[in-house]
């Protein structure tokens, strides 16, 4: 049953990214360089923490691993397709300062399962920008790619927690679709507004 689960996190993950990566191509979106590298490095130390503390448990990790997995794809989508240079942002200078530390953290203590509860925590300060500019622009919609990952999130916590599956991978997940959510209400409550107006 874990290696289904597994699979089918894999194809809404990779559907998920795959769409994002035509929508990067075909120009509909332009995401910063620098802030995919973010997550890139915040989700690679997650990864790597993760798979310290569980003894390697890949299948129960999978929708973790999958993510960074992603992240890179975009990464490299973005450097292909819609590069426009490399600046970072107060807040990702910040940012990655707090993942280096949290690094230096981790190579002091050697305690990788606190390492991941960390960046988990970081993980979740991430989503500050995207929550800033829905906030702020009032014009985000739906899509069905933030559906995708969603559904990737609730249907991993919803099988971590009921199979007694590791406790971080479960916190990613919930962490996941927490914020997925979030970002999903604050994009309906804003189509909202926009169409009564």
């Amino acid at each position: 049953m874990k290696l289904i689960a597994a699979g089918l996190v894999c194809a809404l993950l990779f559907t998920a990214y795959s769409r994002y990566i035509i929508q990067i191509v075909r120009h509909e979106v332009a995401p910063t360089l620098s802030s995919w590298m973010m997550w890139v490095f915040a989700t690679g130390l997650n990864v790597s923490s993760y798979l310290v503390a569980s003894d390697q448990d890949v299948l129960s990790g999978t929708y973790l691993i999958v993510d960074a997995i992603g992240c890179v794809l975009i990464v490299g989508a973005v450097i292909l397709w819609s590069y426009q240079g490399f600046v970072l942002k107060p807040f990702e200078r910040y940012y990655l300062m707090v993942a280096v530390g949290i690094g230096i953290f981790w190579w002091l203590s050697h305690d990788a399962f606190m390492t991941n509860v960390l960046v988990q925590g970081l993980i979740a300060l991430g989503y500050a920008p995207t929550v800033h500019n829905i906030v702020a622009s009032k014009k985000h919609s739906e899509s069905y790619v933030t559906w995708l990952f969603f559904l990737a999130a609730s249907s991993v916590a919803i099988y971590l927690a009921s199979e007694g599956g590791r406790v971080l991978a479960l916190i990613y997940a919930i962490r996941g679709t927490v914020m997925i959510l979030l970002l999903l209400a604050l994009m309906r409550m804003y189509d909202m507004i926009n169409r009564t107006s």
